[in-house]
């Protein structure tokens, strides 16, 4: 499931301590499977607080319940069971791996996935699919909060018994002798880096629960509340939606709309759909140069590889219908002029998301697109 693995660059950043104590390889089968059950518990615990700092701190702000100190606190209370497990794993999987690599391998993505299924599981269990809300959320952050609900108590709550042997596991583990673990990176400020996929998982969960039962309005209402945090993607999700009549009419002009808000908010797969659009007149005035320009933009913006081969497909064929003329015009583009030009077609609409500011708007394309920079000069711009 692409939910469960948002989380899975998150769960191994931190195992890198030097390894002080013996090999894994002396310990008995039984031994490995309840240290490396004890391991999976502490981290599947850790791997939903990323979600709940990104899904509630906007929700909580100015409410008692202070999201950062909560989850300070939880850090400095259970870091030696954090620091035992991570200590633990690391030396697990890298005597594995030096055993054989096949073996580490598989381990690693065994370990991955049942700590990833487990976080969704939680995450689920918090917000039950639905798009996250105020009263959701001063609960589960509170039980962070709560001392009884640590790792090395948990087992004393009622129903929660089956877990003392994780804790037990981990106080064997850090009274072995040599063991001393290096100080991990691990606290606050790293749970609070997770920003793309994993600190949304909840809202992504509900956006997806929304398609499978086919509710339009319910996932729309999940995008729009991403888009207005700042995050294009969601925002072209939306544009995708209405250009594709997904669970919602078909309606371009409103695709087109969100597809610049996702330019706006520094995605630029919304820069390729655009072009796309000017392309082929898809509810819009066809304009050949400015679509260019945008596939060519976005090409060399792209973010990742899928992006970036899609702008460049698409400015490749695109490319035969540029004359000498078009390519000068897309040249001159500034950041800011061909921004207001893509603006144009919805110039007259409400604005649905506050974008980002434009870096560097008085740069001109033919300046630094590789494709026009070997024969632009800004004489020819005047």
């Amino acid at each position: 499931m692409a939910l469960a693995r948002i989380l899975l660059p998150a769960l191994f950043l931190f195992l890198n301590v030097g390894l002080a104590f013996a090999e894994s390889s002396s310990l008995s089968e039984s031994e490995i499977e309840q240290r490396n059950a004890a391991a999976a518990f502490v981290l599947t615990r850790e791997a939903s607080i990323p979600p709940l700092i990104g899904e509630c701190t906007h929700l909580l702000r100015g409410t008692p319940t202070n999201v950062e100190s909560i989850f300070r606190g939880w850090y400095e209370r259970n870091r030696p069971e954090l620091e035992t497990a991570y200590t633990w794993l690391n030396r697990y999987l890298s005597d594995l791996k030096a055993k054989s690599p096949e073996m580490h391998q598989r381990a690693s993505n065994e370990l991955m996935r049942s700590v990833s299924t487990g976080g969704l599981q939680s995450i689920r269990s918090i917000f039950k699919r639905q798009l996250p809300n105020q009263s959701m959320c001063e609960w589960a952050v509170k039980t962070f909060a709560v001392q009884q609900l640590d790792l090395k108590n948990i087992a004393r709550n009622p129903g929660y018994e089956q877990f003392g042997e994780f804790a037990r596991t981990l106080e064997r583990i850090r009274e072995e002798p040599g063991f001393k673990p290096e100080k991990l990176q691990i606290g606050y400020e790293n749970a609070a880096a997770f920003r793309i996929g994993i600190s949304n998982m909840a809202s992504l969960d509900a956006a997806e629960a929304a398609k499978e039962r086919g509710d339009g309005q319910a996932r729309l209402a999940v995008f729009q509340s991403l888009a207005n945090r700042g995050d294009g993607a969601a925002a072209q999700a939306i544009g995708m939606m209405y250009f594709n009549g997904d669970l919602v009419p078909k309606n371009p002009i409103e695709a087109y709309h969100w597809f610049y808000a996702a330019w706006s908010l520094a995605d630029y797969d919304g820069l390729n759909a655009m072009g796309v659009m000017l392309r082929d007149g898809v509810g819009i005035n066809r304009d050949i140069p400015l679509a260019q320009a945008a596939f060519m933009l976005a090409t060399v913006a792209a973010k990742d590889k899928s992006a970036h081969d899609r702008a460049q497909s698409n400015a490749e064929r695109l490319g035969p219908q540029i004359d000498a003329d078009a390519t000068r015009r897309i040249s001159c583009y500034s950041l800011r002029s061909l921004d207001d030009e893509l603006k144009k077609p919805i110039q007259a609409l409400p604005t649905v998301v506050m974008g980002k500011a434009i870096t560097g708007s008085e740069r001109k394309l033919g300046a630094f697109i590789p494709r026009l920079s070997a024969n632009f000069s800004p004489d020819s711009c005047k």
